[in-house]
This record gives C-alpha cells, sequence and structure tokens, in this order.
C-alpha cells in the first residue's frame, strides 16, 4: 500500500508542492460556492463561457505588454499581475455586458454560446501573435497549477477571502434573487444593482480560478460541485457545505492522481468530478426507482 500511494516520494515533493496544493484546496472550496448561485439562478452556461473570456483576457494581456501598450515595457518577461488584471478586466466586462444585456427567452443560449466561440478563437488568435507566449503563455492558459508560487497564493487568499465574506454577509439578497426576483422587487430592493455586485464577485472568482488552473478546472470547480450537491440537499445550508466539501475533496484527490500516475492537473479534476457527478446520478436514479 505504501509502495503504491508512493507517500515517501510525495514527502519528499511536498516543499515543492505545498502551494500548488494549498491554492487547490482554495478554489476547490471558494469557486463551488459562488457556482451554487449560478446553479439555482439558471446561467450555468454562462459558466461554461466565462472562463474562456478571462483565458481571452490573459492572452491579451500578455500580447499588450510584448508590444509596449498601454505604457507596458515591451519584450519584457510576461508578469503575472498583467495577465491577472487583462483576465479581470474581460471578464468583468463580459459578464456585465452578459448580466445586462442578455436578451430573455428562447436566444439566450444562443448568445451564450457566441461568446464562448468568440472568446475561444480570440484567446488562440491573440496567442498567435504574442511574442512572449513561448516564455510561459501556453501554460498559464492551461492552468499549469504546479508552477504556483507563494505570492500567487496569498493573492487568492486576499481574493477569495474577500469575496467569501461578502457571500456571507450579503447572502440572504443574493439567495433572493436567485428564486423570486419580483419578490425582490417588491420588497424594494434594487434588483440592477444586486445583480451587479453579484457578477463582480463572481468575475473576480472566475478571474483568480483561470489564472492558477486553467479555464477548464475554473468551470470544473465552478458548476460540477454544486451539481453533485444539489442531488443530495435538502436545504441551502446543506447545499452549500456539501458544494464546498466536495470540492476540496476533489481537489486534494486529483492533486494526488496527477502525482500518482503524472497527469496533468486541471483535466484530472474535471474528469473525476464529472465521472462522480455521472455515477452518483445514476444511482440516485436507480435507487428511486427501486424504492418506487
Amino acid at each position: 500500500m505504501m509502495e503504491f500511494l508512493q507517500l515517501d516520494e510525495l514527502r519528499a515533493a511536498w516543499p515543492y508542492l505545498r502551494h500548488a496544493v494549498w491554492m487547490g484546496v482554495i478554489i476547490g472550496a471558494i469557486c463551488p460556492l459562488v457556482g451554487v448561485y449560478f446553479v439555482l439562478r439558471r446561467i450555468v452556461f454562462i459558466g461554461v463561457a466565462i472562463p474562456q473570456v478571462s483565458a481571452a483576457g490573459i492572452a491579451f494581456a500578455f500580447l499588450s505588454q510584448g508590444m509596449g501598450w498601454f505604457g507596458l515595457l515591451p519584450g519584457a518577461s510576461p508578469h503575472m499581475g498583467v495577465a491577472l488584471t487583462g483576465s479581470i478586466l474581460f471578464t468583468l466586462a463580459a459578464l456585465l455586458s452578459m448580466g445586462i444585456l442578455l436578451p430573455r427567452g428562447g436566444m439566450s443560449e444562443a448568445f451564450i454560446g457566441l461568446v464562448f466561440v468568440v472568446a475561444s478563437g480570440l484567446s488562440l488568435l491573440l496567442l498567435s501573435q504574442a511574442p512572449v507566449a513561448e516564455a510561459g503563455l501556453l501554460n498559464l492558459l492551461k492552468g499549469e497549477i504546479v508552477a504556483v508560487t507563494l505570492v500567487d497564493l496569498i493573492r487568492a487568499v486576499v481574493f477569495f477571502g474577500l469575496v467569501a465574506t461578502l457571500l456571507l454577509v450579503f447572502n440572504k439578497e443574493f439567495l433572493l434573487l436567485a428564486f423570486d426576483r419580483e419578490l425582490a422587487i417588491t420588497m424594494g430592493k434594487s434588483v440592477l444593482a444586486w445583480d451587479f455586485f453579484f457578477l463582480v464577485l463572481a468575475g473576480v472568482t472566475v478571474s483568480v480560478a483561470v489564472f492558477n488552473v486553467g479555464p477548464i478546472a475554473g468551470f470544473g470547480y465552478l458548476v460540477i460541485p454544486p451539481l453533485i450537491a444539489l442531488l443530495f440537499s435538502r436545504n441551502m445550508f446543506a447545499m452549500f457545505l456539501l458544494s464546498v466539501v466536495i470540492g476540496v475533496i476533489a481537489s486534494l484527490l486529483s492533486f494526488y492522481l496527477a502525482f500518482r500516475f503524472d497527469l496533468p492537473m486541471a483535466p484530472t479534476s474535471v474528469t473525476l468530478m464529472g465521472v462522480a457527478y455521472g455515477v452518483l446520478a445514476a444511482g440516485k436514479s436507480l435507487t428511486l426507482k427501486i424504492i418506487r
């Protein structure tokens, strides 16, 4: 068992991997909290498109630095602060545009699909023109979490800590908007202002997650844990708690599997959570049929 788990090798590698492990745990805990509201508001498709928009923002930031735009030093090595800034700006612009201008009715899914496709193409287009692409941009877009530094970890703790605190403080308002917008209007709530506030929090969360684990894992942690929690939760507290627990367990387990079998972290985590959801959903459906 010790040989299979490779515990000795894991202990030896821990000083070099501890920042990445803690980053995965933090993302696994915070992203599902925001994702619960995406699921409740039935805007999961936006959760698919926004991480790709964030990736396009990263690519644009590095292209800008390579070209010397906006007063940046041309030809300089990629700077993580520039990438994060581009990610946040693109994500907030897209989220606010989609939240305010998204057509109501049957064209909504088509509009979100358009955003996803355009953002995907734009990411590749900008990447092909970025002089600093070979200096690590490809790995950044794929989400190479093992390259996380202490500075990245501290930055994530600050951003995610602020997001978690605000979600806790204004939880009732966000849930009210998710379940009954008409009642919120009747109660005198400024729906547009609260929507704007939530989208800003969601934008920051997605941007920091994509910056550290890439768009694939960013979407996975945002949506899949809440979907799994929804299968077994009887109240909102249970759904939030279960989403966080699932996200943290998935992060730790996928990190171990990636280390044990030399796999990329982001695809491993998403595949693991997707398989878990499929098995649990099928098991619950079969159990209900047997009981009936």
